[in-house]
């Protein structure tokens, strides 16, 4: 069984850990308990948790693979996942990002139109010379949940 630990914010803001994990109350009381929702919701996570009063989980959801998109890891660096590729931020100018297959020897690159917060592939090469980067992708992206 997966203990439930019960966190508090700077600011006030509850949240419970399981196996590492975060999420916050949705306050929806479901099957005999209250659910959390993961806090990557906000990235399209849809694991959740509904914990009674003993602290014990009733009902779960908490399976989620990354299909694609922008994640931030190690501070501020950013990398675009793409069809189990990853790919590295390179500024390009205003309006413009390159990103930049992660392996160093790959030609690959998709550059992305960034104008009014709209993050559209404007230009991409895409003839990886190396298999996806699958396993870096589980084992650096944590909302792969796996419990």
């Amino acid at each position: 069984m997966f203990t439930v630990e019960i966190i508090e914010l700077v600011n006030g803001t509850m949240l419970i850990m399981v196996n590492g994990y975060t999420f916050h109350r949705n306050g929806a009381k479901r099957r005999g308990g209250i659910r959390w929702c993961c806090s990557n919701k906000s990235r399209g996570c849809t694991a959740y948790m509904v914990v009674d009063e003993d602290r014990s989980i009733v009902d779960r959801l908490a399976v989620r693979k990354i299909v694609g998109g922008i994640f931030s890891i190690k501070g501020n660096k950013k990398v675009l996942i793409c069809r189990n590729f990853v790919y590295t931020e390179v500024k390009e100018s205003e309006n413009v990002t390159r990103w930049k297959c992660k392996n160093s020897q790959c030609p690959a690159f998709i550059l992305m139109d960034t104008a009014q917060n709209k993050n559209r592939i404007s230009q991409e090469y895409v003839n990886h010379n190396h298999e996806t980067n699958a396993s870096w992708v589980d084992n650096k992206i944590r909302f792969n949940i796996q419990l």
